[in-house]
């Protein structure tokens, strides 16, 4: 069964900007419901590394569309990224029983039989998807690699050509190339295919590694492992391995890992690549047990095979640690769990306990957190997990107890007292948030608003406070000190209709009103409503709430009927906002209302809600 959509059927066709963002139903030119609709979200889930929604929504759109080929093509992707090989080549098989001459799924079939050891249909596929030209050279230079595997130098050769003639570019061609020669003792043709490397990629560790397998004399081994300047030299050293290690290498990748900074997953792969080649493994599988786990982040689909063989040898936490990790990372989650639990308590590490908590075991995430913060109480890290813990959980007092004092003994972190901050102003030690914001030096990044968000609502807590106790004076200069957007709090000031402050208006209405000044308190209300809500390119510039303050300011202004009509069109412009809805019910003063107390908005409306 095939999909008949016509020409926007195309493989590479890429969903609108917003599809992530809009209400799924508030198009009218196309059915985001549609198989190829949950397609699209599909393909930009996946685009956007959110891996699980990806799964979700490509599930849904072959059970409209079963015979759709570009989903089940990028289903067979998703399986694979995943490690759910037998899973990805079931896809596969069923869109090539759709379009047998398919170039992707034919490319992915060849992928994932290559990984699962079917070397004679991993031909079979890369030869079929070679006729496609998208798929043309990165097929060759499939097949180049499994012909280096065989050794068969000829042929691995004559594919990596072929690659190279459709796109100049093919580094991993290129490397075939150069290895192939080397193995052919045609050094002159090795060394020029190096230098064609180095000159598309400068910094291209590979040709320079070869360049010392070539000539392994101290001044080539110098200049390669000298080239090596990152943050994680190791995985720089790892990504050359496995390259070798794909391509049936294991000697090279031996020699690389051998020049390697120490490190446990380095002397896994070590000791795997000596009991591959019939050698002594036990002095390097015992170095990786020993070596420490920190930086140690397996996300590579092949280093399952290395930690795997790693825990049937050892009886250790770490292999299950680290197979925990990339399992977790590929979202096979139950697998990842039942090794978490199987470490038990035996690590005496901080983040095994910060990552296993992270995975919601059981009853075990609070006991875990506080073991972390135990064995390393310098880091600040697991003291804001266990803060945030107990603020998530509505244990304000605790959260305060924990994160207080760390923050006392280390004032130049921002981030703890952001969170000190926001610690306190949950306890109602409002002017003591604000006093601490006052003070707090924020440093500017993307989306720092959580500082002025905590400034603002502490600066208003205090002013209803003064409201309370008719100090309309003292609660007007609170509510203008709110609408201020301090330097220190590593935020600017957006433009004016940029800024939502429709509760502020409302609560200086409340107090001239008080003050018995109803041309402030008129004004203060066509302020608010005043306020246009909108979403342009998925950014919103108002609070939710507030659009419940719209709605009580035009009831004050004898538009009681048009105040409904308004919240109306609102839950249905936004359908999935819980809060606007929570507005609605409100304002209709419906029974058994509840608050979303998670939401500053909310927070501060309730306390308004008092006044009235």
């Amino acid at each position: 069964m095939g999909y008949t959509g016509g020409d926007k059927l195309q493989y590479d066709s890429k969903p609108d900007a917003d599809v992530l963002s809009r209400p799924l139903d508030s198009s009218k030119d196309f059915d985001w419901n549609s198989g190829y609709g949950l397609y699209l979200q599909g393909k930009a889930f996946m685009d956007q590394k959110m891996y699980a929604k990806a799964e979700e929504k490509l599930s849904a759109a072959l059970g409209k569309t079963p015979g759709f080929v570009p989903a089940l093509v990028q289903m067979t992707e998703l399986m694979y990224r995943n490690m759910r090989y037998r899973e990805a080549l079931v896809f596969a098989k069923t869109a090539l029983s759709v379009d047998t001459h398919d170039g992707a799924a034919n490319y992915y079939y060849g992928i994932v039989n290559n990984q699962l050891g079917n070397t004679t249909d991993a031909k079979d596929g890369f030869d079929l998807a070679s006729l496609t030209m998208a798929f043309r050279s990165p097929a060759y230079r499939e097949l180049s690699k499994l012909y280096l595997a065989e050794k068969n130098w000829d042929k691995a050769l004559n594919y990596a050509t072929k690659a190279i003639d459709f796109n100049r570019y093919e580094i991993g061609a290129l490397q075939v190339q150069a290895i192939a020669y080397r193995h052919q003792n045609k050094i002159n043709d090795a060394k020029a295919v190096l230098d064609t490397i180095l000159v598309f990629d400068p910094l291209n560790d590979f040709a320079r590694f070869e360049k010392y397998l070539i000539q392994p004399s101290a001044e080539n081994k110098s200049r390669f492992t000298a080239a090596i300047r990152n943050e994680q030299p190791t995985e720089s050293y790892l990504e050359l391995a496995v390259n070798y290690y794909q391509m049936g290498r294991f000697d090279e990748s031996e020699q690389a890992l051998q020049l390697a900074p120490d490190n446990a997953l380095v002397n896994f792969w070590l000791a795997f690549l000596q009991n591959k080649k019939g050698q002594s493994f036990a002095s390097a599988l015992a170095k990786a047990d020993q070596a420490s786990a920190a930086f140690v982040f397996p996300f590579r689909s092949e280093d399952e095979a290395i930690l795997l063989w790693a825990n049937k040898q050892l009886n250790s936490w770490k292999p299950k640690y680290y197979l925990a990790l990339l399992y977790q990372n590929r979202n096979q989650l139950t697998a990842s769990k039942e090794l978490f639990k199987a470490c038990g308590n035996t690590p005496d590490f901080a983040p095994f306990y910060a990552a296993r908590a992270a995975m919601h075991i059981d009853a075990s995430e609070l006991t875990d957190l506080k073991r972390a913060q135990s064995l390393d109480q310098a880091d600040w890290r697991y003291t804001k997990l266990l803060g945030e813990y107990y603020l998530s959980h509505n244990q304000n007092s605790e959260a305060l107890k924990t994160i207080e004092p760390f923050y006392q003994a280390h004032t130049e972190n921002y981030i703890m007292g952001m969170l000190y901050a926001k610690a306190l102003l949950l306890n109602k030690r409002y002017a003591d948030c604000a006093q601490l914001l006052d003070q707090i030096q924020i440093l500017p990044f993307e989306g720092a608003t959580i500082g002025r968000e905590l400034y603002r609502e502490a600066k208003l807590m205090q002013a209803i406070n003064e409201i309370k106790l008719k100090h309309y004076k003292q609660a007007l200069s609170l509510i203008s000190d709110a609408k201020k957007w301090p330097q220190n709090l590593g935020v600017g000031r957006p433009y004016a209709e940029n800024i939502d402050e429709r509760l502020e208006n409302w609560m200086d209405y409340l107090c001239y009103q008080k003050m018995g000044n109803q041309q402030a308190a008129q004004t203060a209300l066509q302020q608010v409503t005043g306020f246009k809500p909108k979403i342009e390119n998925t950014v919103s510039n108002f609070t939710a709430a507030n659009q419940l303050l719209t709605a009580w300011a035009m009831e004050k202004l004898g538009q009681k009927q048009e105040a409904r009509a308004w919240l109306n069109q609102q839950v249905k412009q936004y359908p999935k906002d819980a809060i606007i809805k929570w507005c609605q019910q409100v304002f209709l003063h419906a029974q058994g209302v509840k608050a979303d107390t998670t939401d500053s908005g909310v927070r501060l409306i309730e306390q308004i809600r008092m006044l009235k």
